[in-house]
């Protein structure tokens, strides 16, 4: 027989462009809960780093309206 007094999951996902601009973007998500005191908690991390606009590569880039 299994008991379970806690469960939890994770999800982590980063992407990465890479060339002339590089750009980074990651995400991770997490949940836990425990049937010991019944709590829950949550975990939620965003991060980015946006290629650069520069004079360069800014009459490659297209915007829609």
């Amino acid at each position: 027989m299994l008991f379970t007094d806690a469960s939890a999951a994770v999800i982590d996902v980063s992407v990465k462009f890479e060339g002339h601009s590089e750009a980074m973007y990651a995400a991770t998500a997490a949940y836990a809960s425990s049937l010991v005191n019944a709590s829950t908690s949550a975990l939620l991390f965003l991060s980015a780093k946006p290629a650069k606009i520069t004079n360069e590569n800014k009459k490659l880039q297209v915007i829609n309206k």
